[in-house]
């Protein structure tokens, strides 16, 4: 495990250097494939709006570009991006005092599917709607902390330096997303 994250941390630094050192669009290209979806799920949890939080991550990955001269001088990547796009969040709230709050639209819960049979097809996507409507029907906040911790892949901890609330709340809040899915799914996959 902590290789694969010294392997990470390495090809990140690589990233700024050139990014920072040669300008390489598809280094730039590569940082914004990495974290985009990750800081598009903590700027909505902060506006609650996805065309808003879209926008959010753009203004914050392009001043990543336009200040790239002094990128190098970053100790931790995902801690500035992230901590960048929550500031730039609540800029974008304190400017604009009335957002109107859409819908959720909930980024599809991805499900690896390897068959050709057509009824295992349709079954299976019958499953992921179902998936989807059930991480939908969930809170606001409960359904954001979801994503981030197990679609995104992120630690408890991160999670919670990222949206400023303790490591007990992000726990207490995958609790209640846990149960609400076990409790809608269950009639359908027992």
């Amino acid at each position: 495990m902590e290789t694969v994250i010294n392997e990470q941390n390495l090809y990140e630094k690589r990233l700024i250097h050139d990014i920072s050192v040669h300008s390489d669009e598809k280094s730039f290209s590569r940082l914004h494939e990495l974290y985009y979806n990750k800081l598009r799920n903590v700027a909505f949890y902060y506006t609650g709006c996805r065309n808003i939080s879209e926008e959010v991550v753009s203004d914050v990955l392009i001043k990543i570009w336009l200040k790239r001269d002094s990128l190098l001088e970053i100790r931790n990547l995902n801690n500035y991006l992230f901590i960048s796009t929550k500031n730039q969040s609540l800029n974008y709230i304190s400017k604009n005092k009335r957002v109107s709050f859409s819908s959720i639209e909930d980024l599809p819960l991805e499900i690896s599917i390897d068959s050709s049979c057509p009824e295992e097809l349709l079954i299976n996507s019958e499953s992921c709607t179902m998936i989807d409507n059930a991480v939908d029907d969930l809170p606001k906040r409960c359904k954001i902390i979801y994503q981030m911790v197990r679609e995104e892949g992120l630690k408890h901890k991160q999670v919670a330096e990222m949206l400023g609330i303790s490591v007990k709340t992000i726990e207490a809040q995958i609790s209640i997303a846990i149960k609400k899915l076990s409790h809608t799914l269950n009639p359908y996959y027992i």
